[in-house]
């Protein structure tokens, strides 16, 4: 009866573990896209420079399900901001400086682009957070890196099968030395 009992409460904990791990949910990301700073020159008496800068957050779901009440929240929220694609629907919160979504649907991609007059590091930037109903969104390092050309890919990729068998291959030919060594590995723990 114990034994049943445990295995019950076990079998019950393992199927909520795998539901779980399995279950679809969102996967928000985040990443600096570009800052740019432009001295722009004012056709005006006497002529004026001024200093503009710009800087565009990207926001993806990665995951399969949408993501509810997305938050950005920034340190410094600047004046001027624009949301891509423009028929995504938010609101800003200047006071608390924060911009909201409703929802972001799966592989969906939003950009958020700044155009303000104050030059911000991406410290400063990258303060901002994101956050949605399923928790924090994770920020990414972005590089760049050159897009190798597809006959490059290809061999790349058949190089990688060809392991693979290989490895498949060497292992069924010393199949019968592995199975011998667990046979004597084991009778010699029971001695």
């Amino acid at each position: 009866m114990f034994q049943f009992l445990i295995g019950t409460f076990l079998g019950a904990v393992i199927t909520n573990f795998v539901e779980r791990w399995l279950r679809e949910r969102s996967q928000l990301v985040y990443y600096l896209q570009v800052i740019l700073n432009h001295n722009v020159q004012l056709n005006s008496t006497p002529p004026q420079t001024i200093l503009l800068c710009t800087h565009s957050i990207a926001i993806q779901n990665n995951g399969g399900r949408a993501a509810n009440n997305v938050e950005v929240i920034h340190v410094f929220l600047p004046q001027h901001i624009t949301v891509n694609p423009p028929d995504v629907q938010h609101t800003v919160d200047r006071q608390r400086g924060v911009i909201r979504f409703n929802t972001i649907v799966p592989r969906q991609l939003i950009t958020i682009g700044y155009l303000n007059e104050t030059v911000y590091t991406p410290q400063q930037i990258f303060a901002t957070s994101v956050r949605s109903d399923e928790g924090f969104a994770r920020p990414l390092a972005m590089t760049q890196n050159p897009v190798m050309s597809r006959w490059f890919n290809r061999t790349v990729i058949v190089v990688f099968f060809l392991g693979i068998l290989a490895i498949v291959f060497i292992g069924y030919k010393l199949s019968p030395y592995i199975a011998q060594f667990f046979s004597w590995f084991i009778g010699f723990i029971k001695k």
